[in-house]
């Protein structure tokens, strides 16, 4: 039997530290522990996760989150990631066409098309958002109008058409994906009252529609042109709300809602008289059991899921799992609690489809090159991050160049984005001079996911020595009760095409005339105008200005001016992406 997954979304009300999370079930094995709890990180107080969607493959699973009551946000939960977490999708944020600040409603449902690129989110001012998705982006929003407060969605099997049950004016709208933009195809299918959940064949022949309003179920027969509702609905149980279908299309499912609480099973072939209604409340015994909102059927088909979200606060919510083929036929074989999960815990009336897990994949960095295991000071080369997927949220690939003294600075992480693929691009530049230890040689680390990489690279003179060949100052200067100002000049030994700092040490000696050794007065410092002295691209020398402070007499004396340079070591070699 395959392993199938069940999303349940949870909504929190204070004092509990989370907003809203997505429990995710085991929903063959007997465990009630969830498998994974992935919280939504939304930025406002009072979120309610309002929709949820399961792309095919099992990932990843949408969540609508409906923080303020005029703005909601789609987040993307990637099962394939180790764990599971949500991101949001970038703006725009979903408005609500024509309401005002406060009025937007969603409905609680949403589909995802076949091949994944799209999601269809039902919005209660009678539009559906069609978003199309890329790279974590809502690259493109459509807004289609519908019928009157849509409520349930869901999509052909070919990914062609998206039915749309519409509660108040009782009508299924047709959604044509095939056009530029979407567009719904008239005239709207007259169905029951109050239709709401809908379901469709995986042949895609005939669309279900649950009635909570007068307790049938209607048929549409998808071949005709334009589809067709059947003349005579299926009469059911009071309130119907959930419908799904096995994947073999051999049986219908239908979960009814308070005071009904019952699930159908319908044989679409002779659905009047073929039908078998297993009475929850009593399969669970002396358990309370309400509000059957929603249902759902294994990949397999050999188990179906039936989620009570009551709206009475004071009774619980359960998920029950109840078997459709074996000796434990139609019988209750797993019982889970949803509201001893966690305290001050909601359950809304909707829950995820059933898929087989897909097999999760960490992003691992697992190899580092540079264009040549060379680089000239003062030059540049690239250098490529290579990851084993593309990761799926925003990360950072950590650097570290060895050992210290080949590069005084350790460089920025590399920002990596799910858009960026598997290949990071990168440049190094070295300065035109060594470090302070002379190193040569060094390695640069790469880590993420877990992994890292390391690659070599060897540092070469080039053209650029930057080696200084003298320093000289116009000396003696008279210094009077206002200073003195004078001039020094630094040479190196050729030209250098990077620009290269000269740090200059001076000192100013009181010398009185006639010189003896030994007669000199203490030294002073000075102050130098712009050191280190930068010498330009191309250029051997570079002047420099010097200050001399007052001595605080009104004698004026002479000083000799002393002084040293040498070239600043400080090899930073700079990465960027």
């Amino acid at each position: 039997m395959a392993d199938a997954l069940a999303f349940i979304p949870a909504n929190y009300e204070s004092p509990h530290p989370e907003t809203c999370a997505v429990y995710v079930f085991d929903a063959v094995n007997e465990s009630p522990v969830p498998v994974q709890t992935v919280n939504i990180p939304v930025q406002t107080a009072n979120s309610n996760i309002s929709a949820l969607a399961v792309a095919p493959g099992g990932t990843p699973v949408y969540v609508l989150v409906w923080p303020d009551g005029a703005t909601c946000f789609l987040y993307a939960i990637n099962m394939a990631e180790a764990p599971p977490s949500a991101l949001v999708l970038a703006t725009p944020a979903l408005f609500a066409s024509g309401a005002s600040p406060g009025g937007t409603v969603f409905s609680g449902s949403m589909a995802v098309s076949p091949d994944g690129s799209q999601v269809y989110v039902a919005d209660n001012t009678d539009k559906v958002f069609v978003i199309t998705t890329a790279a974590n982006n809502m690259a493109n929003v459509v807004q289609v109008s519908v019928g009157n407060r849509p409520q349930g969605i869901a999509e052909s099997p070919d990914g062609t058409r998206v039915y749309v049950a519409n509660s108040r004016d009782g009508t299924v709208s047709v959604i044509d994906t095939t056009t530029n933009p979407p567009s719904a195809v008239p005239p709207s299918l007259q169905v029951g009252h109050e239709p709401q959940g809908i379901a469709v064949s995986p042949d895609g022949t005939r669309v279900y529609v649950a009635n909570s309003g007068d307790s049938t179920v209607s048929m549409i027969d998808t071949t005709t042109n334009p589809p067709s509702v059947l003349p005579a609905p299926v009469t059911v149980g009071q309130n119907p709300l959930g419908i799904a279908i096995a994947p073999d299309g051999a049986v219908v499912y239908v979960a009814h809602g308070d005071p009904t609480d019952d699930l159908y099973v319908i044989d679409p072939t002779n659905p009047n008289t073929g039908q078998i209604k297993i009475p929850l409340n009593a399969l669970l015994q002396n358990q309370a059991f309400t509000g059957a909102g929603a249902v759902a059927v294994t990949p397999d088909g050999e188990y179906v899921l039936v989620l009570g979200a009551p709206l009475a606060p004071t009774l619980p919510s359960l998920l029950v799992q109840i078997a459709t083929t074996g000796p434990q036929k139609y019988t209750v074989t797993k019982t889970i609690n949803l509201s001893s999960l966690a305290d001050s815990l909601l359950v809304p009336q909707f829950f995820g489809a059933f898929v087989t897990p897909p097999t999760p994949v960490v992003s691992q960095v697992v190899s580092l090159t540079f264009d040549s295991n060379t680089l000239a000071l003062g030059h540049s080369i690239k250098g490529t991050v290579r990851l084993n997927e593309a990761v799926v949220s925003p990360g950072w690939v950590t650097l570290t160049w060895e050992p210290l003294g080949f590069a005084t600075a350790s460089p920025a992480p590399i920002p990596v984005d799910p858009s960026d693929g598997t290949s990071l691009g990168f440049t190094v530049t070295a300065p035109p001079t060594l470090g302070p230890f002379g190193d040569t040689v060094g390695t640069l680390y790469a880590s993420f996911g877990g992994a890292t990489v390391s690659a070599t690279l060897t540092l070469e003179p080039g053209a650029d020595t930057g080696v200084l060949q003298a320093v000289t100052v116009k000396s003696p200067v008279m210094v009077g009760p206002n200073g003195a100002t004078t001039t020094g000049t630094v040479y190196l030994v050729e030209p250098v095409s990077g620009p290269t700092n000269v740090t200059v040490v001076a000192v100013a000696i009181h010398t009185p005339k006639p010189i003896k050794p030994g007669t000199g007065g203490p030294a002073l410092p000075v102050a130098l105008v712009g050191n280190p002295v930068v010498v330009p691209v191309g250029q051997t020398s570079e002047t420099f200005d010097i200050l001399i402070e007052p001595l605080g007499a009104t004698t004026v004396y002479e000083m000799t001016i002393l002084a040293s340079a040498f070239v600043t070591k400080s090899t930073i070699l700079t990465l960027e992406r």
